[in-house]
């Protein structure tokens, strides 16, 4: 099963990424070598969209600043990623999924409609069917 981290472009760097605990499915050393599908939320100067593929190389649990109170912390990870991470080669923006947003269908498509409603700062598990979907986009 691939994974699927819908975060911020700031939360990668190095071929890492750091993701809070919280929303996240549980990652393990069973998962190393997963197919990663990295989605970037909205900025000011970006819309939020599929960006890159890679594999996961390494996980590992960390404490992050909390983001209200940075003298706080919050569980995370930090992944590290294969050298190879491919860029998409065409876009595949959230705005794309508006129309299955709250579908319930159980198409690729239609099922990745909750990207499009579910918050950011996460890592979540996809179906054969929904990578296979995303793949086209590379």
């Amino acid at each position: 099963m691939s994974l699927l981290l819908k975060i911020k472009s700031s939360q990668v760097f190095d071929n890492n990424a750091h993701v809070p605990l919280r929303k996240s499915v549980r990652l393990a050393s069973s998962d190393i070598g997963e197919e990663v599908f990295i989605w970037f939320a909205d900025t000011p100067s970006e819309k939020s969209a599929l960006r890159f593929r890679t594999h996961l190389r390494d996980v590992n649990e960390i404490s992050l600043p909390q983001v209200r109170d940075p003298s706080k912390c919050k569980p995370g990870y930090q992944l590290t990623f294969s050298s190879n991470m491919e860029i998409a080669g065409r876009p595949f923006l959230t705005e794309d999924l508006k129309a299955v947003r709250y579908s319930e269908g159980d198409s690729a498509f239609e099922r990745l409609g909750k990207l499009h409603r579910d918050r950011n700062d996460k890592i979540i598990r996809i179906s054969e069917k929904e990578a296979q979907f995303l793949a086209q986009y590379f």
